[in-house]
């Protein structure tokens, strides 16, 4: 089941970490807050989410990992 969704988990990795990248960590996190509380198949895109955590922690760093 998670394959079918793997070309849209690079889709939303790959925005995400351009929102991390060009702006900062507050707008994303505000930003992925904001589309999992439209409620659209949440635990799919919690899943998604937290493999993109994985995918780009050397992006991020540790630092972003602790607001949770």
């Amino acid at each position: 089941m998670f394959h079918k969704f793997s070309h849209l988990n690079v889709k939303k990795c790959s925005y995400y970490a351009c929102i991390k990248l060009n702006k900062n960590i507050d707008l994303f996190y505000k930003n992925i807050f904001i589309f999992l509380n439209r409620g659209l198949i949440f635990n799919v895109y919690l899943i998604i989410y937290l493999n993109c955590f994985e995918k780009f922690k050397h992006i991020f760093g540790n630092s972003a990992f602790k607001r949770f």
